[in-house]
């Protein structure tokens, strides 16, 4: 990584490591206001069991994005030494896709079949 990129690159995970604190601090607030609890019925052990996982690899996320925006920071990575920066973009944005994939299957896919039943 050039010198001149360090200052853009330690924003973008500022930025990427706050919006991963912000969603988990979503995801807390909506289990603890949550009608029901994992016990009630498969559908709420399913949600929790599914969304607690996920979280729990947000949470990996944002100890890896905060590891590599302080050896961005420190100037650690170069052109040559950047694979950690590659993986761990490459491990949050695959978490991301999870999530698209989970929304889908928990929160709007009930509205689906409850519209066609």
């Amino acid at each position: 990584m050039r010198a001149g990129k360090r200052p853009r690159a330690v924003a973008a995970l500022a930025v990427a490591l706050a919006l991963g604190v912000a969603f988990a601090l979503v995801q807390l607030h909506e289990w603890r206001d949550h009608p029901y609890g994992p016990t009630v019925h498969l559908y709420g052990s399913l949600y929790f069991t599914i969304t607690g996982f996920h979280l729990a690899h947000v949470m990996a996320g944002l100890v890896i994005l905060a590891l590599l925006a302080a050896w961005t920071a420190a100037g650690f990575f170069s052109g040559e030494r950047r694979v950690a920066l590659t993986v761990g973009g490459l491990y949050w944005h695959f978490v991301d896709i999870v999530w698209l994939f989970i929304f889908t299957a928990l929160y709007v896919s009930p509205y689906w079949l409850r519209r066609s039943g």
